[in-house]
């Protein structure tokens, strides 16, 4: 666990294996619920495998995704209980890394490289939020799509396993249609490609100049 966790909060040996020791390992299936929202919530979770989304629903029973996380994100309550103001679902198969709240202040005021390793991870999930929030505000229905795609690829070009039609249509705020006609559409266009792996970003480039 020590080598994932510096792995994906791209910290130092010493960080990730304060992390591991104080952290609890919680595995989760696909569409479980980790907290509902008004839920009590006391925990910080560090996503390690896999992916959630935050989700709010309304008096009419409308959903909306707020937030989609992957391995290295933050997901909970840092300082201390509080009430969810989402509910926190599991997109697809994760593991967790859980710590109570309060545990990590604590840590970080004792361990001066933690405490930087904290703010350097913060910083780089609020970054790729305020990404999301300004390509929902910015961009076509096709364009959030794209963007989606060489969001979840990453350096790596690839999406393992595929992403679900319908669940990336709702990530990307548009129908389940129009999503899947976009990914028919870069697959017939050789810019995506199924393979073994899932599915690999082949023309990086290309599909950035679909991100309008």
């Amino acid at each position: 666990m020590r080598a994932t966790v510096a792995m994906v909060l791209r910290c130092g040996a010493g960080v990730a294996a304060l992390l591991a020791d104080a952290g609890r390992v919680r595995r989760c299936g696909r569409r479980e619920t980790i907290a509902r929202q008004g839920d009590a919530v006391a925990t910080l979770w560090l996503v390690i495998e896999g992916r959630v989304k935050i989700e709010s629903s309304s008096a009419a029973g409308r959903s909306s995704q707020l937030a989609l996380h992957g391995p290295g994100d933050w997901v909970g309550q840092y300082a201390r209980a509080t009430a969810a103001v989402a509910d926190v679902v599991v997109v697809e198969p994760a593991v967790l890394l859980g710590f109570a709240a309060g545990v990590l202040p604590r840590l970080a005021e004792r361990h001066a490289e933690l405490g930087a390793a904290l703010a350097a991870s913060f910083a780089r999930q609020l970054e790729a939020v305020t990404a999301r929030l300004d390509a929902r505000s910015t961009l076509t229905a096709r364009g959030r799509i794209c963007a989606e795609l060489l969001a979840r690829a990453g350096a790596g070009l690839v999406i393992a396993p595929p992403p679900v039609v319908a669940e990336l249509a709702h990530a990307a705020q548009t129908t389940r249609e129009t999503a899947s006609r976009m990914i028919a559409e870069l697959e017939r266009r050789g810019i995506v490609v199924r393979d073994a792996a899932g599915l690999r970003v082949s023309s990086p480039r290309l599909l950035s100049d679909l991100v309008i």
